[in-house]
């Protein structure tokens, strides 16, 4: 498992998620929400030109292999929006800056994403407001007696008063997460994001391997439509749903991830070599030859491939000049 902030871990309390359920189940029942009406909206955040690691196949003799990597660090945020029937809205983009740049506005894009512009590259407020203007801009509209049922984490954001009051005007209730337990709960976190990741990445090293060396923005934005297809499956969006018990309601997958998340991560003891501090200095050939089969002995599967490679050929080539000293002799 992946390691889990301490302020996180001390809020996976089983009892906290069982009321989060018992609620939000007979909330559903309350509003007679259908699936279709549930949706989840979340943020996650992009280095655009970090790669990550790559596996190649080289030859036997190639000591060492470089691959050029860019040097572009710059954090975009995207927020992205999901239903439990595998449906998914057009992302808003939060760039850092303060103008818009033509060269962002690629011909694979669909048309009907959203860019926003912060200082920060972080949304705020003033942006959760924006964002939730085009959600209801690409959300088919709902009668008075069929509400769509908003899912979010508990961000200050969320629950400002002009928020609620445009999802009221607009038939949208909100319901949120429990603090610190999206992780566990919230579709987008348990199975939508890491393929993100991932797709974005594998998008990064194609560039690269046709000398797109810089990844810029403009190569971000480029291959957005690609990742965000290959990300944005209806299956895996089910998927995410039922993963986190959001739909079908179970409170028992949840449980059961919860209780994965707090099992203590197996601890390996450090390696402890049975090398004595102190070893005599061999005043004879043969104190020289018992106490090498002693280091023989001693190391014997303690070493990495290398590491022991290197050191059975120090051992050879001394043993080699140890039998040509008893020859001298």
């Amino acid at each position: 498992t992946k390691p889990i902030a301490q302020q996180r871990a001390r809020a996976q309390d089983e009892t906290v998620v069982q009321e989060w359920f018992q609620k939000y189940q007979a909330f559903i029942l309350q509003h007679s929400i259908k699936p279709e009406s549930i949706w989840n909206m979340d943020e996650t955040g992009f280095r655009i030109g970090i790669p990550g690691g790559e596996r190649v196949i080289v030859p036997r003799t190639a000591k060492e292999l470089y691959t050029p990597s860019p040097e572009n660090r710059l954090s975009v945020t995207v927020l992205e929006t999901v239903s439990a029937v595998g449906g998914s809205i057009p992302p808003v983009l939060v760039l850092p800056g303060k103008i818009h740049m033509d060269s962002w506005y690629h011909e694979n894009l669909l048309g009907t994403e959203l860019f926003l512009l912060s200082d920060t590259g972080f949304s705020n407020s003033q942006l959760a407001l924006r964002w939730l203007q085009h959600f209801v801009r690409h959300t088919a509209p709902h009668t008075a007696e069929v509400p769509k049922l908003l899912l979010l984490d508990s961000h200050v954001s969320h629950t400002s008063y002009e928020f609620i009051i445009i999802a009221a005007e607009n038939n949208i209730l909100i319901y949120t997460f429990p603090s610190h337990l999206t992780h566990i709960l919230q579709p987008l976190d348990v199975g939508i994001f890491q393929p993100y990741k991932h797709w974005h990445r594998e998008a990064v090293l194609k560039a690269i391997r046709e000398m797109d060396l810089d990844y810029s923005l403009s190569s971000f934005i480029r291959d957005l439509p690609n990742i965000r297809e290959q990300t944005f499956k209806e299956s895996t969006i089910i998927s995410a749903f039922e993963k986190a018990g959001i739909w079908p309601v179970s409170y028992d997958i949840a449980i059961a991830k919860l209780r994965t998340y707090a099992q203590p991560r197996p601890t390996t003891p450090p390696i402890t070599l049975p090398v004595r501090l102190s070893t005599p200095k061999p005043s004879s050939f043969k104190d020289s030859e018992q106490g090498l089969q002693r280091w023989k002995i001693k190391f014997t599967g303690l070493l990495s491939s290398p590491s022991q490679k290197s050191y059975n050929n120090w051992v050879t080539g001394t043993e080699e000049v140890l039998a040509s000293g008893q020859l001298q002799q």
